[in-house]
């Protein structure tokens, strides 16, 4: 499978409140089939936003060591083109 195939696989992902230690609130998002991918926002549509890139980077570099990603069903087909989207970002940002 391409890195784009990989990233066209629906993971299932989790969303919740969480309490800062400021006592201010924040969203935790997390990949629940991908290891160690999770991130914390003020915003939900930032938490999203950095998961989807945060699955990208632990993807790629799971595919440069010859590790496979998880892959627990089918890539969607509309879902290539928007990973090769996201890949191209990546790489332009020097890796998020």
């Amino acid at each position: 499978m391409t890195p784009e195939e990989y990233l066209a696989v629906p993971l299932a992902f989790t969303v919740e409140p969480i309490k800062g230690d400021d006592g201010r609130w924040r969203f935790r998002a997390s990949y629940l089939e991908l290891a160690g991918c999770s991130v914390e926002s003020d915003l939900l549509t930032e938490a999203m936003y950095q998961l989807d890139r945060r699955r990208a980077v632990i993807t790629l570099n799971l595919l440069a060591r010859n590790q496979s990603p998880p892959c627990p069903r089918p890539p969607v087909g509309y879902g290539v083109y928007e990973a090769r989207e996201l890949i191209e970002s990546l790489t332009v940002a020097g890796g998020a």
